[in-house]
Order: structure tokens, then sequence, then C-alpha cells
């Protein structure tokens, strides 16, 4: 966590070294043999592509000990920050999804992006896939499809979570695809006010935002990302996102409120979630605050140094967080696409 003792200006300048010095350690690998292209393969690690919009898209995929029984099971889609890809994402979530897809049975599913960044909607010009409008949704969309398909996946139960730029895909994929996706998780990040304005009329999809209140990228009550010394678009404030989804999903105006004990005092931060529901159809609407927390994933890796990004809270497991949240949800049967 920046403490004072380094100017904004210099701590912008380490910043934007590290990122630029991580950044190729950080890349998603290249994609092995698609697993997929012999047919559906059984338990364990695999990668797997498809062709969208004339682009061949890959993914990597986890499914539990449970699909040897081939019952229909929950899909859960992971979407990595910036730069980190799916196996950035494994690392800096310690593998949360893939064991607790083994220990409840669940499939997991890790698209990569296009040029290391979803197309989230902010529009930044420097991104590709945001200055080329790339079909990020679309491909989201086709995966999910495929799992459901092939894999047997619950079209009932499919579930996203993101951090940081994933996060902002995860809101975006709600608001896009609300006959698709249940339930979403979205970590350190938000949406941006172009997706916000044309989130289509659907079933109600029950959203838990989780964000750091020292979150020195996504600030708080500021709307500008800010990375290095570069403005990288813009969301919504943490307090405008919540009263977004709490208008689309019709919510009651009063939360009830839940406080982690102190379960790691030397963390510096405290847990506490405000949960609005039910709402229409069902849906839940929740914001897990992490005081103190910067713009990390709860529980999992320094993924850079704390001055630079913030303390990673030892509260809670995020990926705990996001699968307690999705197991309360499904869309009903005639909603379901």
């Amino acid at each position: 966590m920046y403490d004072g003792r380094i100017d904004r200006s210099m701590r912008n300048y380490l910043l934007g070294l590290i990122l630029m010095l991580s950044s190729p350690a950080h890349c998603a690998p290249s994609p092995g043999p698609d697993a997929f292209a012999a047919g559906v393969p059984g338990p364990g690690d695999h990668e797997g592509a498809l062709k969208h919009r004339k682009r061949r898209r890959t993914y990597s995929c986890h499914l539990p000990p449970s699909f040897k029984e081939r019952s229909l099971l929950p899909v859960v889609v992971v979407l990595a920050g910036g730069r980190g890809g799916s196996a950035g994402m494994r690392r800096i979530t310690r593998g949360g999804f893939d064991k607790l897809s083994d220990k409840h049975g669940f499939i997991v599913l890790y698209p990569e992006y296009v040029q290391n960044i979803w197309n989230d909607g902010r529009g930044v010009p420097t991104f590709y896939s945001q200055a080329n409008n790339v079909d990020d949704v679309g491909f989201i969309s086709a995966l999910v499809d495929r799992a459901v398909r092939d894999l047997k996946g619950d079209r009932r139960r499919v579930y996203v979570a993101g951090f940081s730029n994933g996060g902002l895909m995860a809101q975006r994929v709600a608001c896009e695809l609300p006959d698709k996706v249940a339930a979403v998780v979205s970590v350190a990040g938000g949406i941006a006010p172009k997706v916000a304005r044309r989130c289509r009329r659907g079933p109600a999809v029950s959203v838990l935002m989780i964000h750091g209140d020292q979150d020195p990228f996504m600030r708080w009550n500021e709307p500008l990302v800010t990375i290095a010394m570069a403005q990288a678009g813009e969301r919504l404030t943490v307090p405008k996102n919540l009263k977004l989804w709490l208008r689309l999903d019709q919510c009651p105006a009063k939360a009830r409120t839940d406080s982690l004990r102190d379960a790691d005092p030397a963390d510096r931060t405290r847990i506490r979630t405000a949960v609005y529901g039910p709402c229409a159809d069902g849906a839940e609407v929740a914001l897990t605050t992490i005081e103190g927390g910067g713009h990390t994933w709860p529980g999992g890796e320094q993924w850079q140094p704390e001055f630079i990004i913030g303390p990673v809270s030892r509260e809670a497991d995020g990926a705990a967080l996001s699968w307690d949240f999705f197991q309360r949800h499904a869309l009903s049967e005639g909603l379901a696409d």
C-alpha cells in the first residue's frame, strides 16, 4: 500500500516499470493441442479452441472427478485481469476454483482474451480488443454453449467470476447475456458507463461485487481507471455501480449486513458484506467491502508489491466467496434460453 513516503509520480513510474517488466511472464502461454478435437475429454485440465467471428479463440478447462458421472454440472467461467491470462488467474487465485471444482463438482472455464485485454466496453484506444470492438461477449456466449452441449453443463447454473479487467467483463456479460448467466462476481472491477446504459432486459442476474476501499487503480469514489501514468477509461464508482444493479434487479432498498470475524489481524483488513434481496426473479445483489484492501484477490497472491497495489486480505478466499454466492442462484426453468 502507498505509505506516504513515496510521492505519486514516483509510485506511478515504479508501477509502469514493474508492469512493463512483468508482462511477458504474465502473458498467457500458447495453447497446446485442442483436447476437444478428438471428443469429450475426461476429468482434469485441458486446452480447447473454437472459431468465433473468424478468430480462433482459445481457453483452458478444468473438469472435476464427478464429470465421469455425466450428470449435469454447474459451469463457472473465470475471467483473468489484464495481461494475466488463465495461467495468471490460476496463480493469483492460488488455484481456488479448480480445488472447489474437485470438491463440489462444477466445470471451470478459463477463456483467453485477444492481445492481453478484454473488451469490457471502456473503449480505450490503446487496447487492441477495445479499439477494434472484439466480440468477447459473443465468444463467452459461444463457449458456454459448447460447455452445455458437449460437457453436459447445466444451462440454468452458468456463472461468471472476474478480476480487474475480468471483473469489468463479468459485469458486461451480466448486462448483455441475462438469459444465459444466473450470477456473476466482480472483484476489483466495475462496469463501463456505455455498457451500463444499454443493459438488456431479461431475467434478473445476481451480482456480487467485491472491492477494496483502498484500491489504487479503481478507486472507490472516482470513475477514472488509473494505471501507471496513464488513464485507462472510466467505470462507474462503486456506489453508482451498486445503485445500477439494485435498480436493474428491482431490489429492496434495505440491506442485511454481515461482518466476518477478524481472522488475520496482521493483514490490516476487515470484510463486511451488504446483501440486498430478494430481488426480481429471486436474484440478489451484494457488495463485499474489503476495508483496507487494495487491487487484489481476497486470499490470493500478492501479485505486485503492496505499496503498488495495496494489501491482500487474508480474511477470506475469493473463490470460496464466489462459489458460496453462485450456488444460491439458478435461472428459472422458464427463463433459461
